[in-house]
């Protein structure tokens, strides 16, 4: 390996956030439109534990290129998965040492260290698409984006959507009903059957209901004669002193023989309308641009696409 470049040790982990901190100010001087969680958030070594606990951070996948003077001057984190298929979880390099190809190198050993595991490819986190720098390395460093539209995109609500809206059902046998954990698997199955996906109730219990903010108000059924034939979600976040950090539609989705009523329209203007009422701001979603039924009603609705979120993908 490059004697330049070492292997992270939780011993640099204050170097580590100098060195993230950097090469992440000009990604944070974007706009935000990340109403969850950034992906350039400030880093400190609480952040790094937690990235070492999920795997995200390691002794073996994260290597560091150390400049002339021995400081930190740029970082890749990589991990081997299934299928001879790694991941490229985060990377970053100095602004103070452009030039001269740190980050080059120290992906060259990431891709070597992959290639030793029995990995095939390498596929990264998502990147938002109004990175030029970001993105210009990694096309310029062998990775493409295959099938753009199956790819993510994120949609922002713009002034003119920020009005309460009608919500129109089809007659008196349908009615919006909030969460009650009795739902759960109502939840899932019609996750499950309109993304055409297979997950159980973990994925809405660890990020949704178990969270300390969970609000049953804010969760959404479309029932017809009882039966809970639809899904939605407000979700909310706020920053430390308390104040709204933006709100993002969740789940919208409908069973498909009750397509084509205006169930998800009503869904979604339920969603936007408790928004508006409680001045949340921004409103933000994800979806992906090949679900061109979503994409038009959200535009109708007054949302607007402002950045893919690519998935790029090397082969070893």
């Amino acid at each position: 390996m490059d004697p330049s470049i070492v292997n992270y040790d939780p011993a640099m982990d204050e170097e580590v956030a100098v060195l993230l901190n950097e090469a992440w100010a000009r990604l944070r001087a974007m706009r935000n439109i990340y109403v969850k969680e950034s992906p350039w958030p400030m880093v400190d070594s609480g952040l790094l534990a937690r990235w070492r606990e999920q795997g995200r951070l390691s002794a073996d996948g994260t290597f560091i290129a150390q400049a002339a003077d021995g400081s930190k001057a740029a970082i890749f984190s990589v991990s081997a998965g299934d299928e001879g298929r790694g991941t490229l979880h985060f990377f970053g390099a100095h602004p103070g040492h452009s030039g001269h190809g740190h980050g080059s190198r120290t992906l060259a050993v990431a891709e070597e260290y992959l290639r030793s595991r029995g990995m095939r490819q390498v596929v990264t986190e998502r990147v938002d698409s109004r990175c030029p720098i970001v993105n210009g390395f990694l096309r310029k460093s062998g990775f493409e984006v295959p099938d753009l539209d199956q790819q993510s995109i994120i949609m922002l609500m713009g002034p003119q959507g920020r009005v309460v809206r009608p919500v129109t059902l089809p007659d008196d046998g349908y009615r919006i009903a909030t969460w009650d954990d009795d739902y759960l698997d109502d939840w899932v199955s019609i996750r499950n059957i309109a993304f055409e996906e297979s997950t159980d109730a973990t994925l809405f219990l660890e990020h949704f209901r178990n969270r300390k903010d969970f609000d049953p108000e804010a969760w959404f059924f479309v029932q017809h004669r009882d039966r809970p034939v639809g899904i939605a979600g407000a979700l909310e976040r706020r920053n430390p002193d308390g104040s709204h950090r933006g709100g993002q539609v969740e789940w919208v989705a409908v069973l498909p023989e009750y397509r084509g009523k205006g169930l998800g329209e009503a869904l979604a203007a339920t969603v936007l309308n408790r928004f508006v009422q409680r001045d949340v701001k921004p409103v933000a979603l994800i979806t992906q641009s090949f679900r061109h039924a979503a994409v038009t009603m959200y535009e109708k609705l007054g949302f607007r696409t402002i950045a893919q979120l690519l998935h790029y993908r090397k082969n070893l």
